[in-house]
């Protein structure tokens, strides 16, 4: 049987997805990752937008899928990583307190063999210092083929870049993997803390992890953080670092800059 004709709607999609790189149409904002006890900025992760010159921004669920469907997720990914990596060298530069950038890495670029070379050549040219990019990866996209992943993480751990795996909770990581991964840090997906005070399975899955993630002295983040209780119940149960509408929005990078140079807590004590 032939294939079915693409829809028009994704045709037109897809064209625009294919100029929106030479026409510089991606930029990038930060969400910003605290610690627990201080609420002060020790991090942020990168976030991806399409913004065409005429028109409203686009939704990333509007287009992500297609990009790695089409392939277009590799070009558009070392945009990102090039340009995440020039930000983290002005933050250097700029002499402010040492914060880490992350970056979700997807299955396509995972797949494609040339993550390794990427993330070596971004370091190189930026002149950053390799720990302060880091690396996420989700639980799930890990275990589908654990003993790759391993050859795979290994690689980018020798680039000097930590490791991370999000949305951590959702997947079945056997603790044997956990700690052939050689991780650095574990995020606690949002959906078990979404359900703490109200749900008290959520509280006990989430104190779970951060107890896992210590016993392998791992960093633990709590991701969609988003009221005063679910702060209170994370800083009472050690929780390393937190995330989320709670802490704070998605920002462009000099607003990013600007909290990281007055080091101001962005949460109270």
């Amino acid at each position: 049987d032939d294939p079915p004709e693409k829809e028009p709607a994704r045709i037109s999609m897809e064209d625009r997805l294919r100029h929106a790189l030479q026409r510089n149409e991606f930029r990038l904002e930060y969400l910003p990752r605290v610690k627990a006890d201080d609420g002060r900025i020790v991090g942020a992760d990168a976030c991806l937008l399409w913004a065409p010159a005429a028109g409203a921004p686009v939704n990333i669920s509007e287009w992500i899928s297609l990009a790695e469907e089409t392939g277009l997720i590799i070009p558009i990914g070392e945009w990102l990583m090039h340009h995440a990596c020039a930000d983290i060298r002005k933050l250097q530069v700029a002499g402010g307190p040492p914060i880490t950038v992350g970056l979700n890495i997807c299955s396509a670029q995972f797949a494609a063999g040339s993550l390794h070379s990427l993330v070596k050549q971004a370091i190189a040219d930026a002149g950053i210092d390799a720990s302060s990019l880091e690396l996420a990866f989700s639980e799930n996209l890990l275990m589908q083929n654990p003993a790759e992943s391993v050859d795979i993480l290994n690689e980018l751990k020798q680039c000097g870049s930590l490791l991370t795996a999000n949305n951590f909770g959702v997947g079945y990581s056997s603790l044997m993997y956990l700690q052939r991964f050689h991780l650095n840090r574990l995020k606690i997906d949002a959906s078990f803390i979404s359900g703490i005070g109200s749900n008290p399975d959520d509280g006990i899955v989430a104190r779970s992890i951060i107890s896992l993630g210590h016993s392998f002295a791992l960093k633990v983040t709590a991701e969609g953080v988003c009221c005063d209780d679910q702060i209170a119940f994370l800083r009472a149960n050690g929780c390393d670092e937190m995330e989320g509408t709670g802490v704070g929005n998605p920002m462009p990078f000099e607003q990013l800059h600007l909290l990281v140079q007055k080091n101001t807590p962005l949460l109270a004590d």
